[in-house]
């Protein structure tokens, strides 16, 4: 009986090692990067799907077993394990019509309740597993130095039909390799060999990084049709560019040959190839003890892996009172953390500031520019306003202010009415809300004793001063306050739905 299209759909950990009910998805065929930080279980999904098949039929492949990656010990003999796998192949029969194909779409379960694993070996589905663990990254010399003979030979040389892993690694690793050859010594049964220029070396003489593509590569190409292959930490001790070339490499190997590759990596970077690569993040959540698998790479990932908090919304606004006010409204969503408000000053310089960005080729897509809205707040006055500084008319200049519009905001303010007179006029109604606290008693009392201010910004500064608090403690006292009116989620709804759109756009978690 042959097995084609071969698929892991899902696999559902309900408990294996420190995974508890972990689900991941897989796609039909290319590359799923699992990405998580130290200890978070990345290479025990690697070695769960490394044991759920047999080898093919008549296939010399290696035949992965629990026991060589869950080895009982007296600390744990991995009872209660227990894992779902969701699969689709087809396989190919013989019947008293001639040959037919039958589709099928099963769940396994695979389980330690008693001295052995279930289901028998035996038992399992058919499939070639080419499984690389780090192993595959220690450099030859090292691999077994305690039964390194004194003096290396080689017995036989023989060069191996291997040019398409030959040009693979030329581009990979950067170097003009000539020959790819495979030795036979006193040592080891293969060694690896290349020839670089003049010079010809074993794996002996070679880079660990070096080592390893070439391993990989030739694991790719032999690979049947349909095959799975598990690569652990396939970044390790590759530079950048190298990972770069390898991943688009691989992605072109397993489409055409419709293969599973499936790996485990610390590399950030691969977020840069999430149009070709399936991204599974798992994060172990210490109140639930529970690991969950996220489908995309946010910033709280990154942040889990770099320790560096990527922002990655910026809202411009014209001054302090306007920047605690988005601050506040992004806390309330829980977004803060991905979120860097900064000023520009007079209205006006919204305008100079997003036609700047755009003539300088920006992004802005997650850029927003809020104006205080008692000036330019209608679409032919910010156009007036763009007009000068994105001069012309030709189609491109044209675009740049469409673009432009659509990233530039204001609060919602009343006609007639500044922003301080509005908040000043949401405080004073506030005397029959419930749940006031004394703090805003005090607020409220004080700004009922405010008839006229000569200048707008005196409508607030007048109570800070009353408060003696200093500027910065004093808008955000305020603010608290006026958030309690009727009035407030209207007056910041252009913000916080533009806020809500890009946390589930990007998924913050």
């Amino acid at each position: 009986m042959n097995y084609i299209k071969q698929t892991i759909e899902k696999i559902h950990i309900h408990k294996l090692k420190g995974l508890v009910d972990l689900e991941m998805t897989f796609k039909e065929k290319g590359l799923t990067a699992i990405l998580g930080i130290n200890g978070a279980g990345k290479s025990t999904v690697l070695h769960a799907l490394a044991c759920a098949y047999k080898p093919m039929e008549n296939s010399d492949r290696h035949n992965y077993k629990f026991n060589q990656f869950f080895l009982p010990t007296p600390n744990s003999s991995w009872q209660g394990s227990n894992f779902e796998l969701i699969h689709s192949y087809t396989n190919i029969q013989k019947g008293s019509n001639g040959i037919f194909q039958k589709n099928h779409n099963t769940k396994r379960i695979y389980s330690k309740n008693s001295n052995r694993w279930t289901p028998r070996y035996r038992d399992r589905t058919p499939r070639n597993v080419y499984y690389l663990g780090i192993d595959t990254c220690l450099p030859m010399i090292e691999k077994n130095k305690s039964k390194t003979p004194r003096n290396v030979t080689f017995e036989n040389s023989e060069i191996i039909n291997q040019s398409k892993v030959l040009e693979k690694a030329k581009i990979i690793l950067g170097k003009n390799y000539l020959e790819h050859k495979e030795y036979k010594s006193n040592y080891s049964d293969n060694l690896l060999g290349v020839k670089f220029g003049n010079i010809e070396y074993s794996a002996f003489s070679m880079g660990a990084g070096e080592q390893r593509v070439f391993k990989i590569l030739e694991v790719a190409e032999k690979a049947e049709k349909y095959s799975l292959i598990l690569i652990d930490e396939i970044d390790l001790l590759l530079h950048s560019l190298a990972f770069k070339k390898l991943i688009f490499t691989l992605v072109k190997i397993a489409a055409k040959k419709e293969l599973q590759i499936i790996f485990t990596t610390h590399e950030e970077s691969i977020s840069n190839f999430s149009d070709k690569v399936e991204i599974r993040h798992i994060w172990k959540e210490e109140i639930t003890n529970k690991t969950l698998c996220f489908e995309k790479n946010t910033p709280d990932i990154l942040y889990r892996l770099t320790g560096i908090q990527e922002k990655p919304l910026s809202i411009y606004v014209e001054d302090h009172f306007a920047k605690i006010i988005i601050e506040q409204i992004a806390s309330s969503l829980r977004i803060k953390r991905n979120l860097e408000v900064k000023l520009f000053g007079a209205a006006k310089n919204a305008f100079t500031l997003v036609s700047g960005l755009l003539l300088k080729g920006e992004n802005i897509k997650n850029s927003l520019f809020v104006l205080d809205g008692d000036v330019y707040n209608n679409e032919s006055e910010k156009l007036d306003m763009l007009k000068k500084s994105l001069t012309g008319k030709d189609n491109s200049i044209q675009d740049l202010r469409t673009k432009a519009l659509e990233q530039i905001k204001e609060f919602s303010l009343p006609k007639d009415l500044t922003p301080e007179k509005h908040l000043l006029k949401m405080i004073t109604n506030l005397n029959h809300c419930e749940n006031l606290s004394e703090e805003d008693i005090e607020i409220i009392n004080i700004a009922q004793e405010i008839n006229a201010c000569s200048d707008n910004h005196d409508y607030i500064n007048y109570i800070i001063d009353r408060l003696g608090y200093d500027k910065i403690r004093g808008y955000d006292k305020v603010i608290q306050t006026a958030k309690k009116s009727s009035e407030w989620s209207d007056y910041i709804k252009p913000i916080s739905d533009w806020l809500l759109l890009k946390k589930d756009e990007l998924n913050f978690q």
